[in-house]
């Protein structure tokens, strides 16, 4: 069974990919684009922040950053 959905404009209908989340993800970009890899899209929601590139095969691979939500924070705040 094949998804598909728009990430950026882009579809991806039917595309294989990974995604890997990363401490730093301007430092993850900057390292990427170093390497002349160009990232296709970079894009944030109100949990976290993306860059897309493909690897050689022409997956995509989604490099993640997860935000700390308030929730989150408060919920670490009532355990201690």
């Amino acid at each position: 069974m094949s998804a598909s959905f728009k990430v950026t404009g882009m579809d991806v209908s039917g595309c294989n990919g990974i995604l890997f989340a990363v401490d730093d993800l301007s430092a993850a970009v900057a390292t990427v684009k170093a390497g002349g890899v160009p990232v296709e899209g970079e894009w944030e929601t109100p949990v976290c922040s993306m860059a897309m590139i493909h690897d050689t095969g022409g997956n995509i691979v989604v490099l993640h950053k997860r935000k700390t939500l308030r929730c989150e924070i408060d919920r670490y705040a009532r355990r201690v």
